[in-house]
């Protein structure tokens, strides 16, 4: 007969405070906002809390016996974790992204996460601890923010380019006006070809310094657009007509196809949007050897909010590695340009909150396409 072991007060005591924190851990487990999984070292899945079972859309029960990478497939997280089995260090990343298919509401959420190893008493891995945060909001905060940093340091830029537009107005107008009229005198007063060439030759250039003046005040000074309701219709035939007259040498074939009702109307400010439009047919016209080339122009209410305007040449291209350096101010390939031209189509097109994508292959022609948002 086995002889009754007495409990002491102090056994009794350690029993009850055993008790204690496993119920603590219990309702930490289930009621906790932290989603937390605990998986064997091979990835199956032994218990979630609720947090992480109502992220999947599913009852506690439904993960159990199942494998991790086989719910959430991640090649990269699978071998994080196979790494922390065989260091049995713990990991933590931030920001990552999860997918939960079967959420109602959440397809994609940014989560920090911790994954710690459970060790046994012969010292190897014999489990994973998984504890995820959900930190989506604070992702969007984070990128708003950045968003906003940007801004403001372009705003800061505009500010400067601004200022020294103010400077190269003042500066060089005044001169270039003084050297213009001498140059129609002196036209005046000579037959000399060869003086005659020369003059050209300065007036081309001072032309050249006007633009350039006036591109970069226009970049400075872009304002909030004022809108109006226009017919596109008009406004497109409106540019063509503005740069056939630019180009009267030019020999350029111009095609029109407007996929939408005459009743359609814009909320744009049309000056700017001119603006845009008659940039980009003359980046055309100047992409044309021997100023001959084809130029199509396709409109069309592609869905009931957004109007799309694709611009189409034949013209000599763009290579694929200036692509991403179209927009950036001063960035130009021109011998003669300033490099703000796009620039100033984009912000344009941004404060429409409108799309422009440009793609091109060399030698083949390039495409232009301006997205903007109907009434």
């Amino acid at each position: 007969m086995k002889k009754k072991v007495s409990k002491t007060p102090e056994s009794i005591t350690n029993e009850i405070m055993l008790h204690t924190h496993h119920e603590l851990l219990r309702k930490f487990f289930l009621n906790t906002h932290f989603l937390i999984v605990y998986m064997d070292p091979g990835f199956f899945i032994l218990r979630v809390n609720k947090a992480f079972a109502d992220a999947g859309s599913q009852p506690p029960d439904f993960f159990i016996g199942k494998n991790f990478f086989d719910l959430y497939p991640d090649k990269e997280k699978k071998q994080v974790f196979r790494n922390t089995v065989i260091s049995q260090n713990s990991h933590s990343s931030y920001s990552e992204i999860f997918n939960f298919p079967n959420h109602p509401e959440q397809k994609k959420v940014y989560m920090d996460f911790t994954l710690h190893p459970t060790i046994s008493k012969t010292g190897q891995t014999d489990g994973l601890v998984l504890v995820l945060i959900d930190v989506t909001d604070r992702k969007k905060t984070e990128d708003e923010l950045l968003r906003a940093q940007k801004q403001l340091s372009e705003e800061k830029q505009l500010i400067q380019i601004g200022k020294l537009a103010a400077i190269i107005a003042h500066e060089l107008r005044n001169p270039l006006a003084v050297i213009e009229a001498a140059a129609y005198n002196i036209t005046e007063l000579t037959q000399d070809p060869q003086i005659l060439n020369h003059l050209k030759t300065i007036e081309k250039k001072i032309s050249e310094s006007d633009r350039f003046i006036y591109n970069i005040l226009s970049y400075s000074r872009i304002e909030k657009p004022r809108m109006k309701m226009v017919y596109p219709v008009s406004l497109i035939n409106d540019c063509i007509s503005s740069v056939k007259k630019e180009h009267p040498d030019s020999h350029v074939n111009i095609t029109k196809d407007f996929r939408f009702s005459g009743e359609t109307t814009l909320l744009i400010d049309p000056l700017q949007i001119k603006q845009v439009i008659i940039n980009i047919l003359n980046n055309s016209y100047q992409s044309f050897s021997g100023k001959k080339g084809d130029i199509s122009i396709i409109a069309e209410k592609e869905t009931p909010l957004n109007f799309t305007i694709r611009i189409t040449d034949n013209g000599e291209g763009i290579e694929k590695d200036i692509l991403d350096n179209i927009y950036d101010p001063f960035f130009t390939t021109k011998p003669d340009g300033t490099g703000l031209g796009l620039s100033i189509c984009k912000e344009i097109i941004n404060l429409h909150n409108g799309e422009i994508k440009i793609s091109s292959d060399k030698n083949t022609g390039t495409e232009v396409s301006i997205r903007l948002h109907l009434t």
